[in-house]
């Protein structure tokens, strides 16, 4: 399930969480979400990754339940998939790039979702 798609993400800036579709977690037992990114070949830092559950779809929480951080090779492309707890109705996620003076390019964000 596709999240999110970036062409670019500035320096220092997040993605929107109404920016994300809900992801339904209702009758799902396993979550994994895979993100890709290339970074700048000037970059220090890379790009965080926040999972942030939801009751409706539409609110969500104030402080997200799961956070991590993609893979990071300046000037080259990074891949990481991390395997989530679903115990949530629905989720959305955030995106920040930590870097303050290069933007990230090729940003990807997707959802695999395993049902009983």
């Amino acid at each position: 399930m596709p999240l999110l798609t970036l062409d670019s993400l500035a320096a220092g800036a997040s993605t929107d969480l109404d920016g994300c579709p809900p992801i339904g977690l209702e009758h799902v037992n396993s979550l994994s979400l895979t993100v890709e990114c290339t970074y700048h070949e000037e970059a220090r830092t890379g790009l965080r990754v926040r999972f942030f559950p939801s009751w409706d779809g539409l609110s969500c929480d104030t402080d997200p339940m799961h956070t991590f951080e993609n893979h990071f090779r300046a000037g080259g492309s990074c891949r990481r998939t991390v395997y989530l707890d679903a115990a949530t109705q629905f989720a959305r996620i955030q995106l920040e790039n930590l870097d303050t003076r290069r933007p990230i390019r090729d940003v990807k964000a997707i959802a695999t979702l395993g049902c009983a």
